[in-house]
């Protein structure tokens, strides 16, 4: 069976792509450098969020290929992005140690969250929008209570290092964290106390997913994506198909589809229940640094060092879950720029 993948891309760098409009039509400055490694989707699906070098995050219209605001920061590089799950703020981790807080709809600079010792390196909203965690290069997991701007906890670990990757579980209950020491950590939200410990990546680890608050997936530098039961802490599966490190990983919000992407210059989706590889996509420009999933999952966002690349119902290609779709990130319609200034 034949299969053909229909794209678009949406490249985005210091010079704009051909495609994109006049930045002095629209009032937006492009002379910033964005920071591929953190994006994420608006939730109504139609606007990429993205910061970058100066402390500013970029609010992207998918649909006009253009930029349409931008909040402004504080000239520190932007390490980690979060959206509120009623799409109303946005926060971000930055260099110089702080996490800031815009207001989406009006794009005002609520608050700074100061506390981290070194650079935030992660973060996420609690489901219920009331909390913040954040991990940095001090190895500390701090978690917030937005309303008086303090730290509820912090979790020291005893050990060099850094925590790369912070999760909320579904309802709340626990809070997963991922240092450079390849090791994850399960902590009591109301204590920060650690209830459990994931031990079986070699390597820092990249990124962690709760499913509901029964599983865990998570990425590490050793190349593998791993699926993890909590209730035993036992390690499930342990899937190596990645041939470098795993920066990126998403999980559709259906709950059924997992996309790694990786230095291998690859993306791979996966069944989430059993790690069954559905389709790859190889010979991407540099290595993938991000993968996002739109809201109503029928998207995927694949970015490299370079380039944001947007496949349009990648996943209607993967119903019948009876093949493996592979083909080539050069057939797409890729139009970045080649040098910067």
């Amino acid at each position: 069976m034949k299969i053909f993948l229909y794209s678009a891309v949406l490249c985005i760098a210091i010079y704009a792509c051909s495609t994109i409009k006049s930045p002095n039509t629209i009032g937006i400055d492009y002379e910033y450098i964005p920071i591929y490694s953190n994006i994420e989707f608006t939730r109504d699906g139609k606007n990429l969020l993205f910061g970058d070098t100066t402390g500013r995050v970029i609010i992207w219209d998918l649909a006009s290929n253009s930029a349409v605001n931008q909040l402004e920061g504080d000239h520190s590089n932007i390490h980690a992005i979060t959206i509120s799950p009623d799409g109303e703020l946005i926060a971000a981790g930055k260099y110089d140690h702080k996490i800031t807080i815009w207001q989406l709809s009006t794009g005002k600079r609520l608050r700074e969250l100061i506390g981290q010792f070194y650079p935030v390196s992660s973060l996420q909203f609690s489901p219920d929008g009331k909390s913040l965690v954040s991990g940095g290069w001090d190895n500390w997991t701090i978690l917030w209570n937005l309303e008086t701007e303090k730290p509820k906890w912090i979790h020291r670990r005893k050990i060099q290092g850094s925590v790369n990757a912070v999760a909320f579980s579904e309802s709340g209950t626990f809070i997963a964290s991922g240092s450079s020491d390849g090791s994850i950590y399960i902590h009591d939200i109301k204590t920060g106390k650690v209830v459990l410990s994931l031990n079986g990546h070699i390597g820092k680890i990249t990124n962690i997913l709760f499913y509901r608050d029964t599983h865990i997936v998570s990425t590490s530098y050793d190349a593998t994506v791993r699926l993890w039961e909590l209730t035993s802490g036992s390690q499930l599966m342990s899937i190596g198909n990645h041939k470098l490190l795993i920066d990126g990983l998403a999980i559709s919000h259906d709950g059924q589809y997992i996309a790694t992407g990786s230095m291998d210059k690859s993306v791979r989706i996966w069944k989430r229940n059993n790690l069954e590889l559905l389709a790859e996509i190889v010979g991407f420009d540099s290595g993938v640094k991000t993968v996002r999933f739109s809201p109503n999952s029928y998207f995927l966002v694949a970015a490299t060092e370079e380039c944001l690349w947007y496949p349009l119902n990648i996943l209607s290609l993967l119903g019948s879950d009876k093949y493996k779709v592979k083909y080539r990130a050069k057939d797409l319609q890729k139009k970045c720029p080649t040098s910067t200034h």
